[in-house]
């Protein structure tokens, strides 16, 4: 196990505030990076996710399907308006307990 504490920890914490800024720049330089991995995730890879996430929903609350529709509708919209870049590296599942502060 590796040492230290989860970043969520201490988020309302001076290590939190200065674990978050290491991470962003962390993030920065992942991103900003060269390297080109072999696969990629895509708009549409992530829309495939919410919706077998939104069937689920709509299986376990019927009552909410016209709710959960509108949503599913609204995500799909929103990905249509998202512009056209280049694949780049990136954390697409990033948040404060994959992160542990040592020190």
């Amino acid at each position: 196990m590796a040492p230290g504490r989860p970043l969520t920890e201490l988020l309302d914490t001076r290590a939190g505030v200065d674990g978050c800024r290491l991470a962003a720049r962390a993030l920065g330089k992942l991103h900003g990076s060269a390297v080109r991995p072999d696969r990629t995730h895509s708009v549409a890879d992530e829309l495939a996710i919410l919706e077998k996430g939104f069937a689920r929903a709509r299986q376990a609350r019927p009552d909410l399907h016209v709710g959960i529709d509108e949503i599913e509708a609204a995500c799909a919209v929103a990905a249509s308006a998202l512009p056209n870049f280049p694949a780049t590296l990136i954390h697409r599942d990033y948040y404060p307990d994959q992160l542990l502060v040592a020190g």
